[in-house]
This record gives C-alpha cells, sequence and structure tokens, in this order.
C-alpha cells in the first residue's frame, strides 16, 4: 500500500524527482494515448511506435519545465504540444523525400491537416480523452489499497449503489464506505492533479 507521503503529491512532481516507479506509472497512462495519437494522424504502426519513443525522450528531457498554469492548460494539453511538433517533424521528413510511399503531395496534405489541429481532439472528436486517463490510473491505483477500500470506493461511485448497500454487502458502517470512497478519489485528484489543474477539491 502507499505511504501519505506518496500519496500526497501528483504524478507529474514525482516523476521530476526521479522516482522509482513514477516514470512506469506514467508510460503506462499516457504511452497508449501518444500512440493513439500517432495512429489517428495517419502513421504506420511502426513509424507510430518510434514516434511515441521521441515523444518520451523528450519528456524526460523537458519535464522539469512544465509549469501547471491556466494558460499552458493540463499535462496532456503540454504532452500533445510535443507529440505535435514530432509529428510535424515526421511529416517534413517525408515531404522532403518525393519517393516517400503515396508521394509528396498525399504527405503534405496530410501535414497541412494536422498543422490545422490545435489540440488532440481536432484529430481524435469521438475520443474521450479524459474518462480513459481517468481509467487508466484507476487501473494502477487499485493495488494501493484494501481490497475491501477499493470495493466499497467501486461500488459507490462507478456501480452507483447507496453507502448502506455497500456497507451491508462488505460488513462495514456507512462511515467507513464513504471514508474508503473518499480516499481513492483524494489519490486519484492528487494524481491527475496536473492532468485537471482547473478542478476544485
Amino acid at each position: 500500500m502507499s505511504t501519505h507521503e506518496d500519496t500526497s503529491r501528483s504524478l507529474i512532481v514525482r516523476l521530476r524527482n526521479r522516482e522509482s516507479d513514477a516514470w512506469s506509472r506514467f508510460s503506462m497512462i499516457y504511452c497508449p494515448l501518444v500512440y493513439r495519437w500517432a495512429r489517428r494522424s495517419k502513421l504506420q504502426q511502426v513509424d507510430a511506435d518510434d514516434l511515441v519513443q521521441e515523444v518520451f525522450r523528450s519528456v524526460s528531457t523537458s519535464i522539469d519545465s512544465y509549469r501547471e498554469s491556466i494558460e499552458t492548460g493540463s499535462f496532456r494539453r503540454w504532452l500533445w504540444g510535443i507529440t505535435h511538433h514530432k509529428l510535424m517533424d515526421h511529416f517534413r521528413r517525408l515531404t522532403a523525400n518525393p519517393r516517400a510511399e503515396g508521394g509528396s503531395g498525399a504527405h503534405e496534405k496530410m501535414k497541412q491537416v494536422l498543422d490545422s489541429c490545435s489540440d488532440e481532439s481536432s484529430i481524435d472528436s469521438s475520443f474521450d480523452a479524459d474518462t480513459w486517463i481517468i481509467h487508466r490510473a484507476l487501473g494502477l491505483m487499485k493495488s494501493d489499497f484494501e481490497e475491501r477500500t477499493w470495493q466499497a470506493f467501486w461500488r459507490m461511485t462507478v456501480d452507483n449503489r447507496s453507502a448502506q448497500e455497500v456497507a451491508d454487502e462488505l460488513g462495514m458502517n456507512k462511515k467507513a464506505v464513504r471514508q474508503a470512497k473518499y480516499r481513492v478519489l483524494k489519490q486519484l485528484r492528487t494524481e491527475l492533479r496536473d492532468e485537471f489543474p482547473l478542478e476544485s477539491g
């Protein structure tokens, strides 16, 4: 289980501090998202894999410069900025090679479309990234809690059961059930503080 010190700081802060599990946790949440952006931008699987590595190398060298603010928005917006830059580099390399698959005209057209995207939702409007990231983070957090604590949280929050129902099912009192829900949500908010900087509570 996590200590209070582990859970009182956001994932990005722990990443900056080079804590042992932070990079692994970060990669498990965000690596598939960057890969999805790459594939939705028409990159082939091999190119998408390469781009993910390039993006994460950039993150590892520039994470100390990330600062949460109203102007910069969420961490995901910052990550998309890095990804967008790498995607543009990729298409520039392709358009510089007229013999590349699809021809320079096709690649230039894709680059122009990508260049018009102000944020990640522009290339994947049907995808709810917020919900996806929350579920990824929750999956990683589950092992941080005792099973009964997790079940109390899950049944109240996800299954939308009442505190009394959950208490009866798990042999707890209602106060303990509500405390379990609070503890998990508190860690989730802390873990993703940089992802949702404008949220309160």
